[in-house]
């Protein structure tokens, strides 16, 4: 995904979040239909598209750490 599709997708989910939190009983996102009860769901795909943002705008690196028992 691009950063461009990254935050139309987070603004999508936050809201999706809003509608529910607000009262609607339902939203529908694409043709996907999400209830009251997925809300959990809903703030589980924000934190990842968030970390998806974070790792595309600070370049797409990351550190490797290896731990290994010293005996």
């Amino acid at each position: 995904m691009t950063l461009a599709e990254l935050y139309q997708r987070k603004a999508q989910i936050l809201e999706a979040i809003q509608k529910i939190e607000s009262g609607a009983q339902e939203y529908r996102i694409g043709d996907r239909v999400l209830r009251r009860p997925d809300l959990p769901v809903l703030y589980e795909e924000l934190r990842r598209i968030n970390a998806q943002i974070e790792r595309v705008e600070s370049g797409g690196t990351f550190t490797y750490v290896r731990f290994s028992r010293v005996r």
